[in-house]
Order: structure tokens, then C-alpha cells, then sequence
């Protein structure tokens, strides 16, 4: 075997990401933190998958969070799970109590219902709201982006950018069919 075909060998991907995380382990505990997990590339995901099956015994934590579980084939057979739905009314009422300036009357009815009992989406909104930078809008309209929600999107559209142009065509595709990626 080659050195190229070493270094796209799953297998030996999945042994190297296990080393390494085993002696770090060695050392002390270790939380490994996966984020947006629905958007890793599929060998990605098998080599987490991979990684996850054979950690046992060690002191790792695989910690994996995505939207869509579906996605993660592979990823949720033989592991625990807790799956967050949104947020209830009285849930999402509480966490705009809770915020500096909480938005009230029709502004406030918007926020609940546009954030889908989304906690960020929520928070977001009622900053925006507090800083006087979420101008009302009529019954029916969308409430504008915050800032913050506006740079975060454009720096993960910059990253899907550098990746291999069919894969990003593919995401767009799918997010404009209502399916985000």
C-alpha cells in the first residue's frame, strides 16, 4: 500500500482518530464535541461512527449534535440519545422573560411564532428587538435577521465555498427544495 492509499484507507483513518484520542485519554478524561453533525461530510461520519464503537473503555465522551438524527447513519445504533424538540409556549415565554428587554404585544406574538421554539432564534430576535434594531412589521411578515445570525450564515456559506463544488451545488439544491443541508 501506498501512501496515498494509506491516507484514504477508512480503516486506517478510523485506527489513527482512536489512537490519538486513546492517549490523550491516557492522560485525563476527554469530551469530544461534534457540532452540526448533519452537515459532516459522509467519510467523516463513518470515521466518527468507527471512532464511537471502539472508544470503550477509555474515558472519552462523544458528545454529537445535529438536527436531522436520520442523517447520522451508523452514528445512533448502540448509543444513548436524547432527542431536543423545540421549545413548548410556556418554555419560550419564560426564556424571553429572561432576556434585558423582552419584546411584548404583537412583536412579541411574531418572536414565538417565527422562532418555532428555537432557543437561539428567540434570543436573537429579542436582542434585536431590545436594540431598537428589529423595526415592527406588519402581521404575516418575516422578522428580519439579526446581525449576529446574518454573519454566522455568510461564514458557513463561505465555508461550504471552499469545499468540492458538486457537494456545495448539491447542499443548495436541497436547501432551496425546503430541505437545509
Amino acid at each position: 500500500m501506498n501512501t496515498q492509499e494509506a491516507e484514504r484507507d477508512p480503516l486506517l483513518i478510523g485506527l489513527a482518530a482512536c489512537t490519538l484520542l486513546g492517549r490523550v485519554a491516557e492522560r485525563k478524561r476527554l469530551l469530544v464535541v461534534v457540532d452540526d453533525a448533519h452537515w459532516i461530510d459522509s467519510d467523516s461520519l463513518r470515521t466518527l461512527g468507527f471512532v464511537a464503537r471502539r472508544l470503550h473503555g477509555h474515558q472519552v465522551v462523544l458528545l454529537i449534535a445535529a438536527r436531522d438524527a436520520a442523517r447520522l447513519t451508523g452514528l445512533n445504533r448502540g448509543h444513548r440519545t436524547l432527542e431536543l424538540g423545540p421549545l413548548d409556549t410556556a418554555a419560550a415565554n419564560q426564556l424571553l422573560d429572561q432576556q434585558g428587554c423582552p419584546p411584548t404585544g404583537l412583536t412579541r406574538l411574531q418572536v414565538l411564532d417565527q422562532s418555532v421554539g428555537n432557543p437561539l432564534a428567540l434570543i436573537e430576535f429579542a436582542a434585536a428587538h431590545a436594540a431598537g434594531r428589529a423595526a415592527p412589521v406588519r402581521s404575516g411578515e418575516p422578522l428580519p435577521p439579526t446581525e449576529r445570525l446574518e454573519r454566522s450564515f455568510a461564514h458557513r456559506w463561505q465555508q461550504l465555498a471552499r469545499r468540492d463544488p458538486a457537494d456545495t451545488a448539491a447542499r443548495r439544491r436541497r436547501h432551496h427544495r425546503g430541505h437545509p443541508p
